[in-house]
């Protein structure tokens, strides 16, 4: 009948269900760590994580998927982490992160914290290495070696406005890992369900809203 205590600011002992990620060493349910025994650990490596969970597609106000070690976020005050990386989708290899978000979570709005963008930073020490504004509000996102595939529904640029205008519907585009450059573009009949984006075997699989799975395939 009692609340476990708190061991810092805005942290307390608890866990909730969600997709496990893992390293060579370690797994990870959100901010826990486990060695492969199953034993709790206190601290892990730098990883994937999310303030919710990974099947949350609601963009809850200031929740974000993580690439670090504690559950944060990247306003700087209130002892959050200042460097924090963050993002609505993040994708990673050995050196590079990639993501799709604001440049900071303080308002969580586009005044203060400005426009969504598509952004890759360094693995190692978070500098930027390249960002770019696009037409589309990223839905799903995926790195298959040096492409970047994102797809999701048009934003009416018309009048000054960025609204989401779902009659225009959606695209997939294929962006380069290097610089940011879009390599290729694609009309889909649906909006993708969030994250619902997977590359195998050389071809792109695309679960779609209005029920259908899209396979595509460079032959």
């Amino acid at each position: 009948g009692k609340q476990p205590p708190q061991f810092a600011p805005a942290f307390m002992p608890g866990a909730r269900a969600d997709i496990l990620t893992g390293d060579e060493s370690r797994i990870y349910l959100r901010d826990m760590v486990f060695d492969e025994s199953g034993s709790v650990l206190p601290e892990g490596n730098v990883h994937l994580f999310t303030l919710t969970d990974f099947l949350d597609d609601s963009w809850a106000h200031r929740s974000y998927w993580i690439f670090g070690k504690r559950c944060s976020i990247s306003t700087g005050c209130s002892g959050r982490d200042r460097n924090l990386i963050f993002g609505r989708l993040l994708v990673f290899d050995e050196s590079m992160i990639y993501g799709y978000g604001r440049k900071q979570v303080h308002w969580s709005n586009q005044l203060q914290d400005g426009a969504y963008r598509l952004f890759a930073v360094n693995r190692d020490d978070g500098k930027a290495k390249w960002s770019k504004s696009l037409k589309i509000h990223i839905r799903a996102m995926v790195l298959a070696d040096k492409v970047i595939f994102i797809a999701g529904p048009c934003i009416d640029t018309s009048e000054g406005q960025k609204d989401l205008n779902e009659s225009r519907g959606a695209v997939l585009m294929a962006i380069s890992a290097a610089d940011g450059s879009e390599l290729s573009q694609y009309q889909l009949d649906s909006t993708p369900v969030f994250d619902g984006m997977a590359a195998a075997y050389g071809q792109l699989y695309v679960s779609m809203e209005n029920g259908n799975l899209l396979c595509m395939s460079e032959k």
